[in-house]
């Protein structure tokens, strides 16, 4: 019996999260790999370019997951902690992106996907500079941000 209190479900939505991302890049033809590190949670290579501008080049992609157990428009801030992947992005000598999957369950599920050079452009109205809002994402005009999935819960 599980303690009141004590929950799984943030390491469970984490998981779902970069499983997603890595299933749905994989569809696109990246190879992908799990490589959870400081900073990254998978890397990848897009040999046909699909996806990322660079061929052929490791990308270090971050995952952050927001599922919501009501049926409420998501269109909060989520921190991305930029100065852990701007480190690790050295480290590995790799193009640094992020990969945000958001979603209410029962109602809808949204994988966004952007370089993290760019999430200053989608802060939204936050006061706190390490963040990126789900909403100007959601609302970008320039191209940046490339939508991986939109769809209703029930497909899934």
């Amino acid at each position: 019996m599980a303690q009141k209190g004590i929950s799984n479900e943030p390491q469970l939505s984490a998981e779902f999260g970069e499983a997603l991302v890595a299933y749905l890049l994989a569809r696109e033809g990246v190879e992908v790999i799990r490589g959870p590190t400081m900073g990254f949670d998978l890397f990848a290579i897009d040999r046909q370019g699909r996806i990322f501008q660079s061929k052929d080049k490791l990308i270090g992609i971050s995952v952050k997951t927001r599922l919501l157990k009501r049926k409420q428009y998501y269109s909060s801030t989520v921190p991305i902690d930029s100065k852990k992947v701007f480190k690790a992005r050295e480290i590995w000598n790799v193009e640094a992106w992020l990969a945000l999957v958001v979603g209410n369950v029962g109602y809808s599920l949204t994988v966004l996907l952007l370089p993290y050079t760019k999430y200053n452009n989608f802060r939204g109205r936050a006061k706190r500079e390490d963040v990126v809002s789900v909403s100007a994402l959601e609302n970008d005009t320039t191209g940046t941000t490339r939508i991986l999935l939109r769809e209703p819960w029930e497909k899934f």
